[in-house]
């Protein structure tokens, strides 16, 4: 299993690939019928959702991570 730093790295330049690629997609669809152009399009967009929320779990494992092994200590 690769580190947890790797995949945020990786889910993060996914999101970034993805929405670089936005305006080619539309280029690369534009002779496929309406129907195909809207389920390519729904599809990137399940693409996209399924990585920021695969990012986010992610961030979150970190974030637990960081606080593991930290004890409350009392105020004073």
């Amino acid at each position: 299993m690769l580190p947890l730093q790797t995949r945020i790295d990786r889910a993060h330049r996914l999101l970034e690939m993805l929405e670089h690629d936005a305006p080619l997609l539309a280029r690369r669809i534009a002779d496929l019928s309406p129907e195909r152009q809207e389920s390519v399009k729904a599809h990137a967009a399940k693409i996209r959702v399924h990585a920021q929320l695969e990012l986010e779990k992610l961030l979150a494992q970190l974030s637990e991570r960081e606080f593991e092994g930290v004890i409350p200590q009392p105020a004073d």
